[in-house]
């Protein structure tokens, strides 16, 4: 059974006999899978600074975000 689908949704029922196989991932996102899962089996406290500094980095891009629709609102209502 094959897709071109991103994300198939099957039924419980036909998930039981198939396996799904994701062929889009790369070499590099392997990698890159295994290098995190090291990570977090070696050095579990470096992997819990990295996991704070991602989010603390999409925080703050939301807030970035969120301002410069602020500013952007402001110059366009000035006159």
């Amino acid at each position: 059974m094959t897709t071109t689908l991103p994300n198939p949704h099957y039924s419980p029922e036909t998930q039981v006999k198939i396996s799904l196989l994701n062929f889009a991932i790369t070499q590099f996102g392997l990698e890159e899978q295994m290098l995190n899962q090291l990570i977090k089996l070696e050095f579990p406290d470096l992997a819990q600074q990295k996991d704070e500094i991602v989010e603390s980095t999409a925080k703050n891009g939301k807030i970035t975000y969120d301002l410069e629709n602020k500013i952007l609102h402001t110059l366009s209502a000035a006159d």
